[in-house]
């Protein structure tokens, strides 16, 4: 089927689907407003303050601190990398040894690298590409510190017609794509096909908590906790209830 036929005909389901939803309810979707900010007193960060609150690294390096052994079934071995902000691996070294040791339990093969945190995504995205290409990872972690790729752009009148920018890990999923920088101000504007597609090749998992600080929190004793409480589920010890607080854009809301 070609992709014009299939966007078509999605289309017409997710219209069927919303008018089927909005007869039985009697409540019309279309009628949802936008997801807005709403915080008076602060506002997110822009690329520029971003820049700002960082101590960046030179060169783009990373290093292989650990590699999983061979499976005896190499059918149920899945490789992935998972790759940890150099300066942050040996102040939580026990709790993250265990989170690998969870993963490999679940069947992956980890390549695990120690990396700095380059100015520029691009070093970080090259070297996802080199690791996609020698060992067929399905996805990476990062962890603590690591480059941030950033994208820009205006909204179409009917969403407002605001310029935002925002963090897009997208760019690292899409190693075959072509992102551009136009005006060269270090943000992306335009993400096109180029020798490949604009669709995800691989996924990718960020745990980030150098900026949560509140009641005297550190990122250390953050990612600690939360590789416990990671181990804990997955053994069993820790469960969670049965609910969920979903914010479903007004695009989505007929899935909600």
């Amino acid at each position: 089927m070609k992709k014009g036929t299939t966007f078509v005909f999605l289309l017409f389901l997710v219209f069927s689907i919303s008018n089927s939803l909005s007869g039985e309810t009697g409540f019309d979707y279309k009628k949802v407003n936008l997801l807005r900010w709403m915080d008076p007193a602060r506002r997110p960060l822009t690329y520029q303050q971003y820049l700002e609150s960082r101590q960046f690294s030179g060169q783009f390096k990373a290093e292989l601190v650990y590699r999983s052994p061979k499976w005896t079934e190499p059918e149920s071995d899945v490789p992935i990398c998972v790759i940890i902000n150099e300066n942050l691996q040996p102040q939580i070294g026990d709790a993250f040894s265990q989170f690998i040791a969870d993963l490999e339990m679940d069947g992956y093969s980890i390549d695990v690298f120690a990396a700095n945190n380059n100015f520029s995504a691009t070093g970080l995205k090259n070297f996802l590409e080199v690791q996609w290409n020698s060992r067929q990872i399905v996805g990476a972690v990062l962890i603590g510190d690591l480059a941030v790729p950033w994208y820009e752009m205006d909204e179409p009148p009917g969403w407002g017609g605001s310029h935002v920018e925002f963090p897009i890990d997208l760019f690292y999923m899409d190693l075959d794509g072509l992102w551009l920088d136009t005006d060269a101000d270090g943000l992306y504007d335009d993400h096109l096909a180029g020798d490949g597609d604009i669709e995800a090749d691989i996924w990718i998992g960020r745990l980030f908590g150098s900026n949560l600080t509140y009641h005297g929190a550190t990122e250390v004793a953050g990612m600690n906790n939360y590789f416990d409480k990671n181990h804990r589920y997955r053994t069993g010890d820790l469960r969670l209830s049965d609910k969920a607080l979903a914010y479903i854009d007004n695009d989505w809301c007929m899935y909600g």
